[in-house]
């Protein structure tokens, strides 16, 4: 190997380097990442065990209108514009393994926080209606919990 590269003069050899490491980390934060995720919702989605005791959690629900049943809006959850706005731009983001920026992060996880609270109150609605509408049942505090929080970040 040795004879094929020792001719190679030092900006051709920097240049191999910044190749070799812009597609490691090409893979790692894409191609890697995509198969974990994949694998992850295989197991889940694929066991019915898990049948109505599951929800996804996309940073996309909060403006994904298409998949919002009638409870949404009769419940009075609707994300608001800014909710809305902040998950259109969270999925703007790349995948990213770090952040060099602070307000990146701390948008990704107050859209992470608002959706996952959002589709809490979506499960209960969905899977949990009857139990939801128990007074004192656990369904019940879990979803005025979820729904004073939701006012708040609203």
């Amino acid at each position: 190997m040795w004879n094929s590269f020792k001719n190679v003069s030092v900006p051709g050899a920097v240049e191999l380097i910044l190749t070799r490491f812009k597609s490691v980390v090409a893979m790692t934060t894409s191609v890697f990442m995509k198969r974990i995720r994949d694998l992850g919702y295989k197991r889940i989605y694929g066991d019915s065990d898990f049948e109505n005791k599951r929800i996804s959690n996309m940073i996309y629900d909060l403006d994904n209108e298409s998949e919002w049943r009638d409870y949404v809006t009769t419940a009075k959850i609707v994300p608001s514009d800014r909710l809305r706005q902040l998950a259109i731009d969270a999925e703007a983001y790349g995948t990213n393994l770090w952040f060099t920026d602070q307000d990146d992060l701390d948008d990704l996880l107050a859209c992470g926080e608002a959706t996952m609270c959002f589709n809490v109150l979506r499960y209960l609605l969905e899977c949990r209606a009857e139990a939801q509408k128990n007074p004192g049942s656990p369904e019940s505090d879990l979803y005025k919990r979820a729904h004073d929080h939701w006012v708040t970040i609203q």
